[in-house]
């Protein structure tokens, strides 16, 4: 990646983007990924998601408040192959934060040490 990056946030899709950086390139990950609940994964759409004709399990709760027990395994699937992107353009010593719904943090820890990377901390 060029210099054309240097301190600057870049907003796009990870699997897209990624592939354009550099080895070692990046000195910190900052991301709140899509989050595979209901309606919610990586094809996110404000008006599928409010369309209440979308709400049939249970009528009460809004999209990405259901339970479905593939939603964790396709957010791992997903999570696990953005982390290897970023375990390799994140320098040694690098950050990588990441935000998760309560519901898949384990999914998103798995989905990080399987990468490679060794999780520190994490904030509640």
């Amino acid at each position: 990646m060029t210099r054309e990056f240097k301190d600057k946030i870049i907003c796009g899709d990870a699997l897209k983007i990624l592939s354009d950086f550099n080895d070692n390139s990046i000195d910190l990950v900052l991301t709140d990924p899509p989050y595979f609940l209901d309606k919610l994964d990586n094809n996110w759409d404000f008006n599928v998601v409010s369309n209440h004709k979308n709400q049939k399990v249970v009528k009460s709760l809004p999209a990405g408040m259901k339970l479905e027990k593939g939603q964790g395994l396709r957010f791992y699937e997903w999570y696990l192959k953005v982390s290897q992107q970023l375990y390799r353009v994140l320098k040694p010593g690098g950050f990588f934060f990441s935000f998760s719904s309560p519901r898949l943090y384990h999914r998103m820890a798995s989905a990080i040490e399987d990468a490679g990377f060794f999780i520190r901390d994490c904030f509640i």
